[in-house]
């Protein structure tokens, strides 16, 4: 049988939340390992996203993702769908850094780049091609002779059509 979810109220008498840190402290201890005062929490990589990571913290022997114990922290509910890190780093779960997003809203928010150094950017017949998807169907931007180019149209295009976009 899974462990229950955590309610606000719960969590409020376990944990400190700095909105502005977007730490939480252990308000009981439940182990030398857990004191007391602790800031909780353990970084686990992403396996959506393997080169980034974002904090977990175990709760009645359930894990949970901070930035949406933050969430509910703050807000009395769980998010409905994905929390998006609004400046791309998934460690920062300041409350102003945090919003709920569908999944298509929070990868318009992705800054991953390629093996070629650029998002969005590939090369094609010894020139470069901009690539932008919007509702999951690609839109060819252009062939341009320098991946700069190419990426400076992909990223006008993204500003554009790209609701959660903050490049």
């Amino acid at each position: 049988m899974a462990a229950e979810m955590i309610t606000q109220k719960e969590l409020r008498e376990l944990f400190q939340y700095d909105p502005e840190t977007g730490v939480f402290k252990r308000l009981v201890g439940r182990s030398h390992n857990a004191p007391k005062g602790a800031i909780a929490g353990s970084q686990a990589r992403d396996s959506r996203k393997p080169d980034s990571f974002y904090l977990r913290i175990k709760i009645n022997r359930r894990l949970y993702k901070a930035h949406r114990l933050a969430w509910l922290y703050m807000t009395g509910e769980f998010p409905k769908d994905e929390i998006d890190h609004i400046d791309g780093n998934s460690l920062n779960n300041s409350f102003a850094n945090l919003r709920e997003a569908t999944r298509t809203q929070n990868m318009q928010n992705c800054r991953r780049t390629n093996k070629y150094g650029f998002q969005g950017v590939s090369p094609r017949n010894s020139k470069w091609v901009a690539v932008l998807s919007v509702n999951k169907k690609p839109f060819y931007l252009g062939v341009y002779s320098t991946p700069q180019a190419a990426h400076a149209a992909y990223i006008k295009a993204k500003r554009q059509l790209h609701e959660f976009n903050t490049l």
